[in-house]
């Protein structure tokens, strides 16, 4: 009786070990592929010098340099950096003439983000949004410039798609502003 009790606990073992081990087969496959899953957000400007008062546009592309499809929130709506991460896709850091951190001036009211903001982005594909930097930032000051985004997603679009989540942030880009 004591060796059949030892046989049973045996396979009650090895069944264990055996689930333990897909477990842990299947965990490696997934991370394999979110390794192959990269993004790259990148900010450029129309110009290097701008007089006071022009428009200063930046284009700010998000690109997957991966060998898989990701899922992304397309929406890119920008916002002050402390803002609720639900409705802050992109901020933007700005530094003067003094090199002081500008404060974001505009008034935005970003929605929740919805299912149709998210979109497959394939491999080797970039979305661009563009964005017009003077009515975010007060940048009439001659002198010399800085920038970068951060974009940031912190949800998916629904329980069955899973979305790329974390931040970003781009290069940095010099602009300088000259009187009118």
């Amino acid at each position: 009786m004591t060796n059949t009790v030892i046989k049973n606990h045996s396979w009650f073992f090895i069944f264990i070990f055996a689930l333990a081990l897909v477990g842990y087969l299947l965990s490696v496959d997934s991370l394999k592929g979110a390794g192959m899953a990269k993004l790259i957000l990148s900010i450029k400007l129309e110009n290097t010098v701008y007089r006071s008062g022009e428009a200063v546009r930046a284009l700010v592309s998000l690109t997957n340099s991966g060998t898989e499809e990701i899922v992304v929130n397309k929406r890119m709506a920008a916002n002050f950096s402390n803002a609720p991460e639900l409705v802050r896709d992109v901020a933007f850091t700005v530094k003067g003439p003094t090199d002081q951190l500008l404060p974001f001036i505009a008034r935005v009211n970003v929605r929740p983000v919805k299912h149709s903001d998210f979109i497959i982005l394939s491999p080797g594909e970039t979305i661009v949004m563009p964005y017009e930097l003077g009515t975010l930032y007060d940048l009439r000051d001659s002198g010399r410039y800085s920038i970068y985004a951060e974009y940031q997603n912190a949800i998916d679009p629904d329980r069955n798609i899973t979305a790329w989540k974390g931040k970003l942030k781009s290069n940095e880009v010099v602009f300088e502003v000259i009187p009118p």
